[in-house]
């Protein structure tokens, strides 16, 4: 096939359809490796739809990264919901997306930031004496939830207990909370939100006023035997102070669980990309606050255990976390000397090409030297003009031939002056033998067959 590629070129006359497609050649390799290596790599991106503080994180961070020069682009999927985005990103539409793990968990999931935690929090007035949720079996429990996700979250956490099914749960909008406690049916409430943040401690306000007594804060027992038997969540201590402060709540530190909102990236991603993705995440963290303030409460994972988590970490991230970032050269320093081998290569099969032109070449001068002492023998034993005059247009058509090569000076000088002999020589034996056969057409056939005999006799 390359001999057949290499034929044609030779048929349209020289190397410039080879030269055009080494142009196109090298030009595409270098779009390749400025698309590669050195502009901006692009990431998709899926969020759930549904209202929620870590969309409109996602969305600032892709405004600020929009222009491109910062290494890295966000493209927004907006997908129906929490469960949509997980899905989008385990069968590969997504290069990232926001998950919360005990939603869904995508099994190709890999985190790069927590966005945000927050803690399961049940309050119940402090004259009930309820020591935890194990003390909830056969007794009404009040959700102030966003939706299924946190009615779950509550679910999985009693089924802990073995209380799931003893625990009647009674959905509560935060603006009817007190006329839902005014019965005295409900001995606790739950919710889910970030201690110390503003939505806690008014959610945490309004069950106080609800109750119209002081409460207090029903530990979690056994935080980390919890996150082992449900990896999606995880062992926090609420501090004191974190839900109010006048009264305090609750009066100490207290064990809890929690779960996290995560950005999570597809296993198999490049791991440099990720790094500034990283990094271009936590630097722009007080930008990002203006449009989010979850932005604020965006951490790393526990760097204790973030290399053998539970929930398994992108190796680009803890790279940034760690301050083990990839140089360029560490990054593609293998594929730059793969290149340089290449290159050199490629070179060679140039060079390999150019001695197959330059060869052929010489075998045209060669065929055509050749062909015009042939013609000059064939000159000598023709017998008719019409034979003679098919010799003079091949002659021409070498001396074109000639001439052509000498005007693209791809024959050295030596070799011309030869060329020119030869066609010289060729000629003045057409003419001679021309005349040799006007001369014996004038003649009676037996004067011809005599001057033939002497002819011959001459040239023996």
């Amino acid at each position: 096939m390359l001999k057949q590629l290499i034929n044609t070129f030779r048929r349209d006359r020289g190397l410039y359809p080879l030269s055009a497609l080494a142009i196109v050649i090298a030009g595409s390799l270098i779009l390749f490796a400025y698309w590669r290596l050195i502009g901006p790599t692009q990431f998709t991106v899926a969020v759930p739809t549904e209202k929620a503080a870590e969309t409109d994180l996602i969305d600032a961070l892709a405004a600020s990264l929009a222009d491109g020069r910062r290494g890295v682009r966000l493209n927004v999927r907006r997908e129906a919901n929490l469960e949509a985005a997980a899905a989008s990103l385990e069968r590969g539409e997504a290069d990232l997306a926001v998950v919360r793990p005990d939603v869904s968990l995508p099994t190709n999931g890999l985190t790069v930031a927590i966005l945000r935690e927050e803690a399961l929090i049940v309050l119940s007035p402090t004259a009930q004496k309820l020591t935890g949720f194990s003390a909830l079996k056969g007794k009404t429990l009040a959700l102030i939830g966003r939706g299924e996700a946190d009615e779950q979250a509550i679910r999985t956490t009693l089924a802990f207990y073995d209380a799931s099914e003893q625990v009647r749960i009674l959905r509560a909008d935060e603006a009817r909370i007190s006329e839902v406690l005014s019965d005295g049916r409900v001995v606790a409430v739950a919710f889910v939100a970030t201690p110390g943040s503003v939505e806690a401690r008014r959610l945490a306000r309004a069950v106080s006023s609800g109750f119209g007594k002081p409460v207090s804060l029903l530990p979690v027992a056994q935080g980390e035997a919890f996150h082992v038997w449900s990896p999606a969540f995880s062992a926090i201590k609420i501090p004191t102070g974190g839900l109010l402060t006048d009264p305090v709540l609750p009066s100490e530190e207290t064990d809890g669980v929690a779960i996290s909102w995560r950005l999570m990236a597809r296993s198999g991603l490049d791991r440099g990309p990720i790094s500034t993705l990283t990094e271009r995440l936590f630097e722009s963290r007080n930008l990002l606050a203006r449009s989010s303030p979850v932005a604020l409460t965006m951490k790393a994972p526990d760097p204790d255990n973030a290399t053998s988590a539970i929930l398994p970490n992108h190796r680009g991230a803890l790279d940034y976390f760690n301050r083990e970032q990839l140089t360029f050269m560490d990054r593609y320093g293998d594929w730059l000397w793969f290149a340089l081998f290449a290159a050199t290569g490629v070179s060679s099969v140039f060079a390999w090409i150019g001695r197959l032109f330059t060869r052929r070449r010489r075998e045209i001068i060669d065929e055509a030297l050749t062909r015009l002492c042939r013609i000059l023998a064939d000159a000598r034993h023709a017998d008719t003009p019409e034979r003679l005059a098919e010799l003079s247009s091949e002659i021409d058509r070498l001396v074109a031939i000639s001439v052509w090569r000498a005007r693209k000076r791809t024959t050295s000088s030596r070799t011309i002056s030869a060329l020119m002999l030869a066609i010289d020589a060729a000629r003045s034996g057409v003419r001679d033998r021309r005349e040799e056969v006007m001369r014996l057409t004038l003649l009676s056939p037996r004067s011809q067959i005599e001057v033939e005999n002497e002819t011959r006799e001459t040239r023996s």
